[in-house]
């Protein structure tokens, strides 16, 4: 019976190619823009969820008040480090970390010099007891127990030693800025997973002693907040974020100097849950290189997939509706043969079916395209690889149960209907309720396509104004160098801008610290003075 049910839904589809491509296509463009959105959304919202008590880990941020205005700083005053494990209670375990940014980094037994290197932080052997990490070598006890002790992960182990074994790798030395060393002393695993803690390098805290950057970390004044400067802690499993938020405010008037009294500033500490860090437009990530995620956005962009399956979906539904009612002689004749409301329904349900799954296939093969198209558009994980996903096959099985449903079901039981002796006489529709549903979906589809005809104009003219308007500077005339910031000598610099003073083409030059477009944000309390002061 279910052969015959699929070869006569395969026939009449073939009999109408035309109506049949329209359908198909029309639903396809639907689940394509959705599948694309879906991903998206997939995509950010699996950041760093892999992680054991995640619901416990917490990220200490600042905010300031000031008479100037309020801002955010993601990072923590220095002696945080030890006020976080010696005067707080409820705390599991806390890690603290700072970024550290150098000019250079080598092998010693290498020629290769890397410039600039990122992903690089140096840290304490409590950063491996709340972010879990497979050890390929050494252990999370002892790697980073002694000063100029490095763990590495295997991709970055394997940039710095291509032509060893990672094995071999331990007790290999590496050179930073040409004069600080570390001997390997672990190898961890890459995060299998997508992660804003996208670090390659740990180098331990106290091989910062050697730098001049000592005084940055250690510093004991709580007046200095640097956003390199992180520290994470991981509640204990009784504690809750309340308790821990009311000794953290008591910590911020412990530490209220007299400079912040007279001049009206004001510094709170607070917890920034972990599965926030990926969606936070305020306190920033650590991976410049991509902004971060807006939640908000995110959100709106699902309610405009689920707008699009509607669109798609209704009109799939007013065609086939349409269809039905043009067969009610096929229906007549049928229930003369015996055939039962039953099987009638069935047979439309196998028809839409069919057509369901063709527009399913059809549609993951124009979000491919679409992903490739619009590749410079959406964030680089996403990519067809999330299709393999078991999310994604569940949502795609549920849209063509659903859908085959709602648009299979319906014309069934009402063709079924159908008395044969009014379908052979040409009195089938009630004229009193006539075709009523598909008045209401042609009206609701016709609504939907023309707020999304209205928000398309909408957004367009805002591009446009982003685009075209006037900043007040020429933006290709304009560059930024950085120079090395651990070099603190201000003469050097004034000899470099003196001699690119010099060089045909420019006009002018100007010292100055970290353009506003920067990431860097150091903050220091009690400098703010009123005009009248």
């Amino acid at each position: 019976m279910l052969k015959n049910y699929i070869k006569i839904a395969w026939r009449n589809i073939w009999n109408n190619k035309l109506f049949s491509f329209i359908n198909v296509i029309s639903l396809a463009i639907g689940f394509s823009a959705s599948f694309v959105i879906g991903l998206m959304v997939y995509y950010d919202f699996t950041f760093d969820t892999f992680h054991k008590d995640r619901d416990r880990i917490y990220r200490v941020v600042t905010d300031f008040e000031t008479p100037q205005g309020n801002f955010k700083n993601g990072g923590v005053t220095p002696p945080m480090r030890l006020a976080a494990r010696e005067e707080l209670t409820g705390i599991e375990q806390s890690a603290y970390f700072f970024n550290w940014w150098i000019s250079e980094s080598k092998a010693a037994s290498g020629e290769q010099i890397f410039r600039d290197p990122e992903k690089i932080i140096l840290t304490e052997a409590s950063y491996f007891d709340i972010f879990e990490y497979d050890w390929i070598a050494g252990s999370k006890e002892t790697a980073l127990q002694k000063p100029n002790q490095v763990v590495l992960t295997r991709k970055r182990a394997l940039e710095y030693f291509p032509n060893l074994p990672l094995t071999a790798v331990m007790g290999q030395t590496l050179v930073y800025n040409a004069e600080v060393q570390g001997v390997v002393s672990g190898i961890v695993e890459d995060f299998d997973k997508r992660s804003d803690l996208y670090f390659d390098e740990f180098v331990s805290l106290e091989t910062v002693r050697q730098t001049d950057s000592k005084d940055q970390v250690f510093s004991e004044s709580w007046s200095m907040t640097n956003n390199a400067s992180q520290l994470y802690i991981k509640l204990s499993e009784h504690s809750t974020e309340a308790q821990i938020q009311s000794q953290l405010a008591a910590l911020s008037k412990q530490h209220v100097d007299a400079d912040m009294i007279k001049y009206n500033n004001k510094r709170t500490f607070h917890l920034q849950p972990l599965s926030e860090l990926h969606f936070d437009q305020e306190y920033g990530i650590y991976d410049y290189s991509r902004p971060e995620a807006d939640k908000n956005i995110l959100i709106s962009l699902i309610f405009v997939a689920i707008f699009l399956l509607l669109l798609g979906s209704i009109n799939f539904i007013n065609l086939n509706t349409a269809q039905a009612t043009q067969r009610a002689k096929e229906i007549g004749i049928r229930k003369t043969l015996g055939s039962s409301k039953r099987q009638l329904v069935l047979q439309f349900l196998g028809e839409t079916f069919l057509l369901t799954l063709l527009a399913a296939i059809s549609s993951v093969l124009i979000a491919i395209l679409a992903l490739r198209l619009f590749n410079d558009f959406i964030p680089d994980g996403v990519d067809a690889g999330l299709m393999a996903s078991p999310w994604f096959v569940s949502l795609v099985l549920g849209l063509l149960v659903i859908l085959t449903f709602l648009s299979g079901f319906y014309p069934g039981v009402v063709l079924s209907r159908f008395k044969p002796t009014r379908v052979f006489k040409g009195t089938v529709t009630n004229t009193a309720n006539k075709a009523s549903l598909r008045k209401v979906l042609t009206v609701s589809q016709f609504v939907i396509a023309q707020v999304f005809v209205i928000a398309t104009l909408l957004v367009s003219k805002q591009l446009y104004f982003m685009m075209h308007s006037d900043l007040g500077f020429r933006t290709d005339a304009v560059a930024y160098l950085q120079t090395p910031w651990e070099d603190q000598n201000v003469s050097k610099r004034l000899v470099l801008e003196q001699e690119i003073r010099k060089l045909p083409g420019i006009s002018n030059s100007s010292l100055g610290g970290m353009p506003p477009a920067s990431h860097n944000m150091a903050t220091r309390m009690g400098i703010y003075k009123t005009e009248d002061q």
